[in-house]
């Protein structure tokens, strides 16, 4: 992101783990929530990966705003939202995995992130 005297780039890999570890049945739900969430986040979405019982991102952060608070907008928007369109939703767990990627390594975390 450009900002007037400055240019930053805040890559990270985030992992979302569904609360009880349910087994998901449709991940194309999960996955479409989650993206409409980073986007009202203002998160710009690199890559992303469905496993059975979480997620894990790779995003783009916007510097400007705490990362802590864009995270729990990518929680709620897209847990609420779920609860909505499955009554077995129960949310996401309390906590997250949350992990710098540097510049060298973002090809690396990006094909982790696709193969899961």
């Amino acid at each position: 992101m450009k900002l007037n005297h400055s240019i930053t780039e805040i890559k990270l890999h985030l992992v979302l783990v569904a609360k009880k570890r349910i087994i998901w049945l449709d991940k194309w739900l999960i996955h479409e929530q989650v993206i409409n969430a980073c986007h009202s986040a203002d998160v710009k979405i690199i890559t992303i990966g469905m496993a059975n019982n979480h997620c894990h991102l790779l995003l783009e952060f916007d510097p400007v705003r705490p990362v802590c608070k864009q995270v729990e907008i990518i929680k709620s928007v897209s847990s609420f939202k779920l609860g909505k369109l499955d009554p077995e939703w129960s949310g996401w767990r309390t906590g997250y995995f949350l992990n710098s990627v540097g510049s060298k390594s973002i090809s690396r975390v990006k094909k982790y992130i696709e193969n899961q």
